[in-house]
């Protein structure tokens, strides 16, 4: 006998866009909004009061915490946290596995590579790479157009 696919939750509130897709087991929080186009994936969460912009990608087993909002056309990715209270830009990508801690900003077109970790109030310029397995501490800035390589680390001491 098969196993029936995880119940997908919407709660009260909460706004789906035209044309929008929740995967199995996913959960749509309190007054948060799927913007048209986009897709929630399998086992991920939206938090309460949370926005996913048109034509974006909420990858399996995600969270994008409460308050936070995921830019247009923006990609985060299978395994990964967008803190409660911060923005992803649009067009932007949070690679798999990676962390956008609490209040964090990562500026339109920008990348944050697999494994890597963006502390809480740190910001993350606009077209600006966060190479695979960096960190970037709390409170830290790196600039529009900035590089920061694979397995860096910025702002601890």
């Amino acid at each position: 006998m098969e196993n029936p696919p995880p119940a997908t939750a919407v709660f009260s509130g909460s706004l789906l866009g035209s044309g929008s897709l929740l995967g199995s087991g996913s959960l749509l929080g309190s007054g948060s909004l799927l913007g048209s186009g986009s897709l929630l994936g399998s086992g991920s969460l939206l938090g309460s009061g949370s926005l996913l912009g048109s034509g974006s990608l909420l990858g399996s087993g995600s969270l994008l915490g409460s308050g936070s909002l995921l830019g247009s056309g923006s990609l985060l990715g299978s395994g990964s946290l967008l803190g409660p209270g911060s923005l992803l830009g649009s067009g932007s990508l949070l690679g798999p596995g990676s962390l956008l801690g609490s209040g964090s900003l990562l500026g339109s077109g920008s990348l944050l590579g697999p494994g890597s970790l963006l502390g809480p109030g740190s910001l993350l310029g606009s077209g600006s790479l966060l190479g695979s397995g960096s960190l970037l501490g709390s409170g830290s800035l790196l600039g529009s157009g900035s590089l920061l390589g694979s397995g860096s680390l910025l702002g601890f001491r």
